[in-house]
């Protein structure tokens, strides 16, 4: 018996902060679940490459912007990957060379050729007019330059020019409140008049408690709402483009399994490396081999 009170205690104090806090409101939240629930991507696999940057994959596959810049501290990893991947795929561009003799230290060498697009071209300066005047520099040394320069605001600008390329596109963030405004409306619209007739059945039990509970009340519903506009909500478009990224990495580790690959499988594969950074496989190596030896199958017999 006493759980079965323990629950009811719980349950009622759960309800009550849910007048208070919409974002603790658990039918709000079903709505919120089902909503996102209806976005389904049309397949488990996606066989195409992705119209998006290494970057702006490696940030809507994090989802909600995990990494938030205050002091540039290259210490996280997400960064190291960052710069990574964009140098993979620079080179698969032809924007640079790489010299993968030392396979995790490996060597980028500089062209001499213009490129337009401002991200990479945004990397590729910093890299060979900032920190090396070299036409060759090893990542390892891009790294370490982050690492005693913990207070350059390069990456700081980096961070904000892929944030605005994927808003642009679709993918971005809110606060609950943005996103939900008329619900929160309606919601404060019931709210409120439910939590006047609970002041004034405390008034009528004791007239002084009642009074006290007036601006206890408001300041609750002020925090709540304060604390709801600071939880941060994924627009519509960045549910399903996360899910079509997923429905990618799916078949990037079942590819060898799979029928129907699509037109783009090839330039897929050649693209694999830097996808498998972005979705933490690179150190799979018995999934590399079999691209490799997919790779080797498929040029063997387009050369036939």
């Amino acid at each position: 018996m006493i759980y079965l009170y323990i629950f009811l205690f719980v349950f009622v104090v759960f309800v009550f902060l849910g007048l208070f806090f919409p974002s603790a409101n658990i039918f709000f939240q079903m709505g919120i679940l089902k909503k996102y629930k209806k976005i389904q991507f049309e397949s488990s696999y996606y066989r195409e490459i992705l119209s998006y940057s290494p970057s702006e994959i490696f940030y809507i596959y994090q989802k909600n912007f995990k990494e938030q810049i205050e002091k540039v501290n290259l210490m996280n990893k997400n960064y190291e990957k960052l710069i990574k991947i964009n140098l993979l795929k620079m080179e698969l561009l032809g924007y640079v060379d790489i010299d993968y003799s030392n396979s995790d230290d490996f060597h980028i060498i500089a062209k001499d050729i213009l490129i337009l697009d401002e991200e990479y071209s945004l990397l590729y300066n910093f890299i060979f007019n900032k920190i090396t005047s070299e036409k060759e520099i090893s990542l390892y040394e891009i790294y370490n330059y982050f690492y005693n320069n913990p207070e350059t605001t390069f990456l700081l600008k980096w961070d904000n020019l892929i944030k605005e390329k994927i808003r642009k596109k679709g993918f971005y963030e809110g606060n609950f409140i943005t996103f939900y405004g008329d619900k929160i409306k309606k919601y404060y619209t019931i709210v409120i008049p439910i939590l006047i007739i609970i002041d004034l059945i405390l008034m009528f039990i004791s007239f002084k408690f009642g009074l006290i509970m007036i601006p206890i009340f408001a300041v609750f519903l002020i925090f709540g709402y304060y604390e709801t506009k600071s939880l941060k909500v994924v627009s519509d478009k960045g549910v399903y483009e996360y899910r079509k990224i997923k429905a990618l990495k799916k078949f990037l580790k079942d590819f060898s399994i799979v029928n129907e690959k699509g037109p783009e499988y090839v330039k897929l594969l050649e693209d694999y490396i830097i996808y498998a950074n972005i979705f933490g496989m690179s150190k799979d190596d018995s999934i590399i081999k079999k691209v490799q030896n997919e790779l080797e199958y498929i040029t063997k017999s387009s050369v036939k």
